[in-house]
């Protein structure tokens, strides 16, 4: 099989994929994309997410057209119209679908940087010769700090300014079933949630505590999420969200990585909300930089999960919206590629390097976490520092098996 051939079988591969990806309906997201016009750039509250994950979409078919020896301009002839007829199905003919301006930016924009960097990428993977990976290391390294920086300060809660807030209880949104049971006594950060404006703002809007109590009186949908409590602004944006799902309780608190147009990780503690029928349950959810905690609840069920710069992926996942107890898959992919490609351009550098990476990368992630404020989790630096070792040692034993010129 030639070359062209291999490249021209992942082209239509990847196309495939993104057909699958874009061309079929989405109707829970109907009621999110009907508000948004098709000249946006950033569209909706997750517009930065979505512009990121349609350049990484479309940067593969870019790769592929310069393994076949396109030209840039024939890439761009043949990407431009691609993207145009899959916002234009969208639009016209997919339910919960929209067709946006910014998207056919974003997946051009992916086709071109996707040409631009074959060649890069092919000398990074090759693997690179010694003087290739000592350009490459630490600019490498400073761009991977500078997302663990981002990722740190991201999860810090950031609620609006923009009053008077106003609490939406027990509300049967589209495409949500109605909560089987009752709302009371709720409250945020000691104000009480009516089913209209609240009397005041939050003193804080850097940290959370809600208190609610529940009382089911029917079994919890399957398979369909239920509101059981919303707080919006004056601008109607949610600030704080609790809804159910299968018996979890899922909890989504505005942070600052909301406010740059990423996607707002909704925290899932599972079982909390199998409750007894006829029983009011007292919950309380405290949400800070470090924590997201809840108690109460089934059982005196008590439960925290740990915003971390290994839990970053959250704000970027095009399917995995929740982070739970269960997460920890994409966690470890999430860290082995940050750590691993450091650890694989340091080992085609030379043993020197690897130790120094292998520091200041430990050194960084520490010292991103305190400086954001979020929790430094061990085993992430440990599985971190693991990656990075393993794929330096890979680098490494090739670098020595190659011939001395």
């Amino acid at each position: 099989m030639t070359h062209r051939t291999l490249w021209r079988l992942f082209g239509l591969a990847w196309l495939a994929l993104v057909g699958w990806l874009t061309l079929r309906s989405a109707p829970d997201q109907a009621s999110r994309v009907a508000d948004l016009s098709w000249h946006c750039v950033f569209c909706g509250d997750s517009g930065g997410a979505d512009f990121i994950l349609n350049i990484l979409l479309f940067l593969p078919l870019g790769f592929a057209a310069r393994g076949l020896g396109w030209s840039w301009r024939t890439t761009m002839l043949v990407i431009v119209p691609i993207t145009l007829a899959i916002e234009t199905t969208q639009g016209l003919w997919l339910v919960g679908r929209d067709a946006a301006l910014g998207d056919v930016l974003a997946n051009s924009l992916g086709g071109a940087v996707g040409w631009l960097l074959l060649p890069i990428a092919a000398t990074l993977i090759g693997p690179p010769t010694p003087a290739q990976a000592s350009r490459a290391l630490w600019p490498v390294v400073a761009v991977t700090i500078a997302i663990w920086l981002a990722t740190a300060f991201g999860f810090q809660p950031a609620l609006s300014d923009a009053g008077p807030y106003v609490g939406q209880i027990t509300h049967h949104w589209p495409y949500q079933d109605p909560f089987p049971g009752k709302v009371t006594d709720a409250s945020l950060d000691g104000i009480a949630v009516p089913n209209d404006p609240l009397a005041d703002l939050p003193a804080a809007r850097h940290s959370v505590v809600l208190h609610l109590t529940a009382e089911r009186t029917a079994a919890p949908p399957r398979h369909r999420s239920a509101s059981l409590l919303r707080v919006v602004d004056a601008d109607g944006v949610a600030q704080v969200t609790v809804n159910e799902r299968d018996g979890d309780l899922l909890f989504q608190g505005l942070l600052r990585a909301s406010h740059w147009h990423l996607h707002t990780p909704t925290w899932r503690f599972q079982g909390a909300l199998a409750l007894p029928l006829h029983t009011p349950a007292p919950l309380e959810v405290q949400m800070t930089a470090r924590a997201v905690a809840l108690s109460g609840a089934a059982n005196s069920y008590a439960r925290t999960l740990t915003p971390s710069i290994g839990r970053g992926w959250a704000f970027i996942h095009p399917f995995v919206a929740t982070i739970s107890k269960d997460d920890q898959l994409w966690t470890v992919l999430w860290l082995g590629w940050w750590f691993g490609l450091i650890g694989w351009l340091a080992g085609a550098c030379s043993m020197r390097a690897v130790v120094s990476t292998t520091v200041a990368a430990a050194a960084a992630f520490a010292a991103a976490s305190w400086l954001g404020g979020v929790s430094l989790v061990p085993w992430e630096l440990l599985v971190g520092t693991a990656a990075l070792l393993i794929l330096a040692g890979a680098a490494t034993r090739i670098r020595r098996q190659r011939p001395s010129n």
